[in-house]
């Protein structure tokens, strides 16, 4: 049986189309972000979660989480936003500074 979504759905516009695809092909983009924002855009095509994740090669629950987060906080700092925070590490003025 297929996942039923339960999140809205993700709807961007032409600037934010162009943004996103701009950071897929461009060669100095990072793979992380590269990586999220292919999953915004194939969202916004209307491939399922299940599909975008087998396509890219992650999992399902990466793709929902990024959806989610881009959904709640915005296109930029969604796909800037890291997935998991050192422990080791602190932020403190916009610098990361070991501990």
């Amino acid at each position: 049986m297929p996942f039923v979504s339960s999140r809205e759905p993700l709807i961007l516009n032409n600037e934010e189309v162009k943004y996103l695809e701009k950071l897929v092909r461009s060669g100095n983009t990072k793979a992380e972000i590269s990586l999220r924002a292919n999953v915004i855009l194939m969202s916004n095509q209307g491939i399922s979660d299940s599909s975008t994740a087998r396509q890219l090669g992650i999992s399902r629950h990466k793709v929902i989480r990024t959806i989610s987060r881009v959904l709640k906080i915005g296109i930029q700092d969604g796909l800037n936003e890291l997935l998991i925070q050192d422990p080791q590490h602190v932020q403190v003025s916009g610098q990361v500074q070991r501990s």
